[in-house]
């Protein structure tokens, strides 16, 4: 159990009668807002409640303020750490030998994670509530933080140095960075801040299918239980929309690139196809019938994925059996604050610089990461291109990519944030406690003084972290998990606990996970193998007109003897679905 569950607390709204949950246990398909997925904890991970907690939350005067240093003087700006520690220096420098570069995922595992982030995550954020063009923290063209008398409160920019080696020569001394909405979970007592999550915490797919009745209805077509398509059969576009990012899913942040939006796409044409078998294989069923059993089916195949092929792809084997746990009803199925917020941002690291788009004849294209940002109308013209090169293009192993660094979600001058300070500092606003409080969380023995780390951290780097925080207890979680020792693998010791801890957890204390034979309404052993068939392969091939994929879809392909041909993937059944009308 996660230390400090505040997953149970909503707004004061639950006080009235309408949030007090009962939950009917004969029910056979999930909630759409999550509610009721394990019944001794019906609101955990419902979409609209607060994240969990793996430690107390660590804030000054213990309410909301941002914490200090241990002398309580100010902790060091999150972009100094950026360019001391990440600029232009790869973690894995004196390891790189170690790497397994014969199994190396490639970008259609690293564009899965985004995905499953924003499948279980999304924080809310504070809004402006007498002004529709947001919160202002930096003075005119960034050049410097708003005085201190004219700062909003929900304020947390990025300070930037005079002599930062990037931001300097354009003039900018401050990025603007709004802090997450956060409610006090005992309602009118003064209790540290809690943030929100708007998405369900379950893998279920509510970035298909939302989180809210009416953000489902708004998605589907009433007919045949099929969702809603473009005319070219993409995603719904939003009516009247002249701009680059018109598409429309369960979650609000599709349009942030079109390396995710064909994903929700992929699954939207999966749903489709899936529901127009059902339809045929049982004719007498309506369209609310066809929904939900499709519904179920894609879900089932999703988390089927999800746990035996992208967690593999970057964890190893070994991972599919440690997983593997019943169901307990004492388990609450939410989503730590610091899993969101930290440990699964690991992921921006393997950004490219660049995207691969290929063609039927395996000519190249790239385009920089910056220049895909709000552009999702090019899933029209380049859709099959993006996941040719989607499976041959390996993840960036080289370091902190420049485009993520100081490029991303650019201006007119070519100048972007920084998604690494934002991390950093994403994490003090949660409240995160320092790193080697999560060295405990992960067993370890306690941290008293920085040589203490040399387990788990190289001793050059060590007397870096000397030179930037004050005291070891001053190290943010983000800085410190970044900086261990891999041994050899993708991701270090604690992320990978806390990533591989949560996912455990949301499968243990979900009654409706795909392979529970002992539920209300479990799919039967002939459905169960059929699901256990089904791969990342088969969603991209048929879903798509490309020709081939490489035989672990999700692994980067070395040579053409590691593809197979979409027509030789073994084919599904779905007959084990065919219902006798009488």
């Amino acid at each position: 159990m996660w230390l400090y569950d505040m997953s149970r607390y909503i707004p004061s709204i639950t006080d009235t009668p309408r949030w007090k949950v009962h939950c009917d246990p004969q029910v056979p398909y999930r909630a759409i807002d999550g509610v009721c997925n394990n019944l001794n904890y019906p609101n955990a991970g419902r979409a609209i409640t607060t994240f969990a907690r793996i430690t107390l939350p660590t804030y000054d005067h213990d309410i909301d303020i941002v914490r200090k240093g241990s002398d309580y003087r100010s902790l060091p700006l999150a972009r100094n750490l950026v360019v001391y520690f990440f600029l232009n220096t790869s973690i894995y420098d004196t390891y790189a030998e170690q790497l397994n570069y014969e199994r190396m995922p490639n970008m259609a595992a690293l564009m899965f994670s985004q995905v499953v982030a924003h499948d279980i995550t999304q924080k809310l954020i504070t809004q402006n509530p007498y002004s529709n063009t947001g919160i202002q923290c930096c003075a005119r063209r960034n050049s410097r933080v708003l005085p201190e008398d004219e700062l909003n409160s929900a304020c947390l920019p990025i300070e930037i140095s005079p002599r930062d080696p990037v931001y300097q020569r354009y003039s900018v001394g401050c990025i603007d960075l709004i802090r997450s909405k956060t409610i006090s979970p005992y309602g009118k007592t003064l209790s540290a801040a809690q943030q929100m999550n708007r998405a369900t915490a379950i893998p279920d797919l509510s970035v298909v299918y939302g989180s809210t009745k009416v953000d489902s209805d708004n998605l589907r077509t009433f007919s045949g239980g099929r969702l809603q398509t473009s005319s070219d059969d993409i995603l719904p576009e939003t009516p009247n929309c002249t701009s680059n990012a018109c598409y429309r899913s369960g979650d609000s942040r599709a349009n942030q690139t079109p390396f995710l939006a064909i994903w929700y796409s992929l699954f939207f044409r999966h749903h489709n196809r899936v529901a127009r078998i059902l339809a045929t294989l049982n004719s007498h069923w309506n369209d609310e019938k066809l929904f939900q059993e499709t519904r179920r089916i894609v879900i089932a195949q999703y988390q089927h994925i999800l746990y035996n092929e992208y967690l593999p792809a970057f964890f190893g084997n070994g991972v599919i059996s440690s997983l593997d746990t019943p169901y307990s009803a004492h388990i609450q199925p939410t989503t730590a604050n610091e899993f969101a917020g930290s440990a699964f941002r690991v992921f921006h690291l393997f950004l490219p610089n660049r995207f691969v788009f290929a063609d039927a004849r395996d000519n190249i294209e790239t385009i920089l990461l910056s220049d895909t940002v709000f552009n999702s109308r090019m899933l029209k013209t380049r859709y099959d291109e993006i996941l040719r090169g989607y499976v041959k293009q390996r993840i960036n192993i080289q370091g902190y990519a420049d485009e993520v660094l100081h490029r991303i979600f650019k201006n007119k001058d070519g100048i972007g944030i920084d998604l690494l300070a934002t991390d950093i500092l994403r994490g003090r606003d949660h409240g995160f406690s320092p790193y080697v409080k999560y060295l405990e969380f992960c067993g370890y023995n306690k941290i008293n003084d920085f040589d203490d780390l040399g387990k788990f951290i190289d001793f050059k780097i060590i007397e870096k972290l000397k030179k930037s925080y004050r005291s070891v207890f001053d190290i943010d979680l983000m800085v410190g998990a970044l900086l261990e020792n891999t041994h050899g693998e993708l991701i270090g010791p604690t992320f990978k606990h806390i990533i591989l801890e949560q996912l455990k957890r949301l499968r243990a204390g979900d009654r409706y996970f795909y392979d529970r034979t002992d539920g209300v309404y479990p799919f039967t052993a002939d459905q169960l193998n059929e699901i256990r068939k089904y791969t990342i392969g088969h969603l991209l091939c048929e879903n798509s007109n490309i020709e081939a994929v490489p035989r672990s879809a999700f692994i980067t392909p070395r040579s053409d003897s590691d593809f197979i041909r979409c027509s030789d993937l073994p084919r599904l059944e779905y007959s084990p679905w065919r219902v006798s009308r009488y």
